[in-house]
């Protein structure tokens, strides 16, 4: 039997989505009888809880095998938790600290992936204690008229605004100011937007490419919004209704982003496909399991199960464990 350590939760806007990507991968293993299941949240604070009491990450993790690691967010994602584990020789399913914390920097994963001459829409950060509206009038001459606002190290959507010429692309910075410091401004590029999983050491291939997903805001909609993802406002389309070439073309962007970004067990790619060119927009570290997703599609498009996906997962995170 493998004892699995389900760890969710931790600090940041995507705490309410760690928890329920947690529980959700907790009923998917809930019934086999290989696994013996240790729910674990951490809480915004930063505290260890287990059965409903505060605990300290070594009995958490006592006679643990592997960790499943569902926390998204600074803390899931950004490489806190993986120190963590590494301190403590338990081996777990994503990418190391050092590539958890580069790819949820948006910034940092911009300067990797231009080093690999991938297209990225054009981009400025600008901070909240900077003189921002004559930096905005900056961005209006580079790019525009027609802005994204997104926080620089967050994820699921959380915090990011459409913006439409000058006046908006102001107020959208007071409102992100109000919970941000920093923020990425970026062209807001019009095509089809696709998202595309990848997993290595899967269905024996190194890395394993699923089919590229099609992904339609319902009307009204400009792009698939933190309010569009936990509603299901959206349509997905697998395999995408893309020409051959474009798609050969987006599956070696992912394999060259993978390895610029020296990427773990899995990761998913969320690209936006025009008539000249492909640009990669944002990347992804960790499955989700608790809601209808272009990942659940992309698997069902090669028939594979939530659950099948967690099994190898796991084993994999299990046959490179550190101890």
């Amino acid at each position: 039997m493998t004892h699995v350590a389900v760890i969710r939760g931790g600090a940041g806007d995507e705490f309410g989505v760690s928890l329920k990507n947690g529980i959700a991968a907790i009923e998917l293993l809930r019934d086999d009888p290989s696994y013996a299941i240790k729910d674990i949240t951490v809480s915004p604070g930063g505290e260890w809880l287990h059965s409903g009491f505060v605990r300290t990450p070594q009995q958490c993790l006592l006679n643990v095998d592997v960790v499943l690691v569902a926390s998204h967010g600074p803390y899931g994602e950004g490489g806190i938790l993986q120190r963590e584990l590494m301190r403590h020789a338990v081996p777990y399913t994503g990418s190391d600290p050092f590539a958890s914390a580069m790819t949820l920097n948006k910034l940092f994963t911009k300067k990797l992936l231009k080093e690999r001459s991938i297209a990225l829409p054009r981009s400025m950060p600008v901070s909240k204690d900077s003189d921002y509206v004559r930096a905005v009038q900056n961005i209006e001459h580079l790019f525009g008229p027609q802005y994204i606002v997104k926080p620089i190290d967050s994820g699921s959507s959380f915090g990011v605004q459409r913006a439409n010429g000058l006046p908006e692309l102001l107020s959208a910075l007071a409102v992100a100011f109000r919970k941000y410091s920093r923020v990425l401004v970026e062209e807001f590029i019009s095509g089809t937007e696709v998202s595309v999983s990848a997993a290595k050491d899967f269905r024996n291939q190194n890395l394993y490419i699923f089919p590229t997903v099609e992904v339609i805001p319902e009307s009204g909609q400009s792009f698939f919004s933190q309010t569009a993802k936990e509603q299901n406002q959206a349509t997905f389309i697998a395999p995408a209704r893309l020409s051959t070439a474009q798609k050969k073309e987006i599956t070696e962007i992912v394999r060259n982003a993978y390895q610029a970004l020296g990427l773990g067990h899995y990761a998913r790619f969320d690209l936006i496909v025009t008539q000249n060119d492909i640009y990669l927009l944002e990347v992804n570290t960790q499955a989700q399991f608790h809601q209808r997703t272009p990942f659940e599609e992309a698997l069902e498009s090669v028939g594979v199960s939530k659950h099948e996906f967690l099994e190898q997962l796991l084993n994999n995170a299990r046959s490179n464990k550190i101890v």
